[in-house]
């Protein structure tokens, strides 16, 4: 609070998610926080209970850390559920997750750090838009990430056996991660996933 009076303060990357079809499913702040049950509906009850009365609707949220699809979303649901044994409840809802070897049918669409169009298609374990570049406490999942150079580090996992999908998680911590064959980085603007009918 004393840099803020001071005036020392700098603009950071803010990332903005439109969704098409209401949640069903919103994870919870990565920092892990537990919300205060005051009785009231926390705000991931209230967009389900208005996606529940409305039907689908387009909703916006904003994140300054990372946007995650795939695994990403069901680690922070499961680790949610298990805020009883502390900190090491990220990495064992990883490794739970992992087991299931849930892959995502998906197109990425993306738009460069130069500007140019692209996309990917494929079964994916996650893609992550990362602004920062550790996950988690020590993992440093997203390196060339800056949290204010207008850009995300677009990392997708491609699905392969759980064993391999395993390794690549465990070489992340290391930062080892990115010459594994699984592993696609790209610095973009912006990226759009349209997952695929199952």
């Amino acid at each position: 609070v004393e840099l803020l009076v001071a005036g020392s303060t700098r603009l950071i990357d803010v990332g903005k998610v439109q969704a098409s079809d209401a949640p069903t499913e919103v994870a919870a702040p990565a920092d892990g926080a537990a919300e205060e049950d005051d009785g009231e509906d926390t705000a991931q009850a209230k967009m389900a209970k208005a996606a529940a009365a409305n039907g689908p609707s387009d909703h916006l949220v904003y994140s300054i850390n990372l946007i995650g699809y795939g695994l990403t979303t069901t680690v922070m649901k499961v680790a949610n559920s298990m805020r009883f044994i502390g900190g090491a409840q990220y990495k064992l809802a990883a490794y739970h997750s992992m087991l299931r070897n849930r892959g995502y049918r998906c197109t990425v669409d993306f738009v460069d750090a130069e500007g140019k169009d692209q996309k990917l298609e494929g079964k994916f374990l996650m893609i992550h838009g990362q602004m920062t570049v550790h996950m988690g406490e020590r993992t440093p999942f997203a390196p060339d990430a800056q949290l204010d150079d207008g850009l995300f580090e677009l990392v997708l996992i491609k699905h392969g056996h759980t064993l391999k999908m395993i390794n690549t998680l465990k070489a992340s911590e290391k930062n080892k991660h990115r010459d594994k064959p699984s592993v696609i980085m790209h610095k973009v603007r912006s990226f759009t996933v349209t997952p695929h009918e199952s």
